[in-house]
């Protein structure tokens, strides 16, 4: 039986604590990368519209020039009267043709679809006030890059 909801793909594997042999985002390369440095902007929230920029750096670890795909997973806040999945994939970013040893600076912004949820009983997207989890890794299941941010205020809004 196939069913739809909130658990679906690598959301399901999380929750049951089911590790695929190919988790999602998973990629083959020829060569190995390393993340260090993950940065966070201060989160605003103005006007209806939520802004933070993650900043990481990538390095090409191996002997063979190669590119990779930066994976921003967020992890709502604890006290969400709501059933959330444990991760949920916000932003993503390929480093292209880094060198051996080289490193880059990537970039990840995040913006209000980030930490919203459709609330189906007001028929509004909500953002909630509390601490959001932030991972960052070459899948959902590699994500050595661990950080957090904190909304102070919740705001709802419709339409884009």
């Amino acid at each position: 039986r196939y069913g739809e909801d909130l658990f679906v793909g690598y959301k399901h594997f999380h929750r049951r604590g089911i590790k695929p042999q190919f988790s999602f985002g998973h990629g083959l390369s020829y060569t190995s990368f390393s993340y260090s440095d993950l940065k966070l902007s201060e989160a605003t929230v103005s006007n209806g519209e939520f802004n933070l920029t993650a900043t990481v750096t990538i390095t090409n670890t191996g002997r063979l020039t190669g590119s990779e795909v930066v994976q921003l997973y967020v992890s709502m806040p604890a006290t969400s009267d709501v059933t959330h999945p444990p991760l949920l994939l916000r932003a993503f970013r390929k480093a292209k043709d880094l060198q051996p040893g080289q490193s880059a600076k990537v970039s990840l912004t995040l913006d209000k679809y980030a930490v919203s949820f459709w609330e189906e009983r007001i028929g509004r997207w909500v953002v909630e006030k509390g601490v959001y989890g932030v991972r960052v890794g070459s899948s959902c299941d590699e994500l050595p890059l661990v950080g957090s941010f904190v909304l102070k205020k919740g705001f709802e809004w419709n339409g884009s």
